[in-house]
């Protein structure tokens, strides 16, 4: 159900008055981002909206694009979706209302649109399911943002998944979710987490501190050709390599090499955030590429980067058995100890950690 102000057209009301500025919140927006569908962020996502609840924190929620439907469309089993509380801040596209029990009051409209219609920011005024889809750009996501920081939440929570992370570079903080749903092989699954944690630790360089006259900044790496004609055409003497926006698993690769051999002589190789990097479908291999380049003693950082706050790990996963999918697990005390051993990142298994210790540990 949803009650509409009298006052509220198609024009965004004003906003309140904030005691605090958007800067000073920062600290407090926390991505949720999963590593494969079925790996525990929407279970991450409602654990720590229920121990805010219980604190009597005011909490914000949003997402990039579309989580929260009630099953599974691949496999059709059910679905966790996201539970919101009394007086909660809730953003989500307009038509995402038609099949949310949650009531809520439209406080804005973005002027930002989605496949499922105007993106809406909205008070809950009575607890329930609430189907999350956001915006899908980083920009938009920025502005959805700023507007929710200014009802003066406490925190702010962004539902994101990795194949549609680089929205993510907002946020100050990070949970991933992995587990069985990604693959079954436990020690797969420790080493593409370790690699994760590598690349999210890296050292921070402020734009501020590129020096502008030794740095050649290129937006894009995709294909291997682009790595050829940066060789020929840029990095004469440039001592610092900037990429704002990513880099392709097979042009770090290209790059790589390049530096290994000394055809391309860089000291410093700057992106712009993790998110440059985790964008890549092959995470380890990406990760054994950054690992080489700094053992060539080329510097490697971002220009800003959110931190780790803890990893969820999930033993559930859908097996295809006959002509359809039936929930099945893979051992749960050896999938956190496994994933312990090589990350140095809080381990919890959602369904049997206590909430508010893994609360404490992601709002800190």
């Amino acid at each position: 159900m949803v009650h509409i102000p009298e006052n509220l057209g198609k024009e965004p009301l004003p906003l309140p008055a904030s005691n605090l500025k958007y800067s000073e919140k920062k600290k407090n927006i926390i991505g949720i981002a999963g590593t494969a569908k079925n790996t525990g962020k929407t279970t991450t996502l409602n654990c720590l909206l229920k121990e805010a609840a219980q604190r009597n924190l005011l909490v914000a929620v949003t997402g990039i694009g579309f989580d929260g439907e009630e099953l599974d469309n691949v496999t059709l089993l059910p679905k966790p979706r996201v539970i919101v509380y009394r007086n909660s801040i809730v953003t989500t596209s307009e038509h995402c209302l038609d099949i949310s029990t949650a009531t809520v009051e439209i406080l804005h409209r973005t002027g930002i649109y989605t496949s499922l219609g105007e993106v809406l920011i909205m008070r809950v005024l009575i607890a329930g399911l609430i189907v999350i889809a956001g915006p899908s750009k980083k920009k938009e996501l920025q502005i959805v943002i700023e507007t929710m920081a200014q009802y003066n939440v406490d925190c702010i929570f962004v539902d994101g998944s990795l194949n549609r992370i680089s929205p993510m570079s907002v946020v100050q903080s990070i949970i991933f979710s992995t587990g069985a749903s990604r693959t079954t092989d436990i020690a797969v699954l420790s080493s593409e987490m370790h690699a994760l944690e590598y690349l999210l630790q890296l050292p921070i360089t402020p734009l501020d501190y590129i020096p502008n006259s030794d740095t050649i900044e290129v937006p894009l790496l995709l294909e291997v050709g682009d790595v050829e004609d940066l060789k020929v055409k840029y990095l004469r003497g440039n001592k610092t390599l900037f990429i704002s926006k990513l880099i392709s698993t097979i042009a770090l690769e290209r790059l790589t090499t390049h530096c290994l051999n000394s055809s391309i002589q860089i000291q410093n190789l700057i992106f712009s955030d993790p998110f440059a990097l985790l964008i890549n479908e092959n995470i380890v291999q990406t990760y054994k590429n950054i690992s080489e380049l700094i053992k060539s003693n080329i510097t490697v950082t971002y220009s800003s980067a959110p931190k780790l706050a803890c990893i969820t790990a999930n033993p559930f996963f859908p097996q295809f058995i006959g002509n359809k999918y039936f929930s099945q697990s893979i051992d749960k005390e050896e999938l956190v100890n496994k994933l312990q051993l090589v990350c140095s990142t809080p381990i919890f298994n959602t369904q049997e950690t206590d909430s508010s210790i893994i609360f404490d540990t992601c709002i800190n």
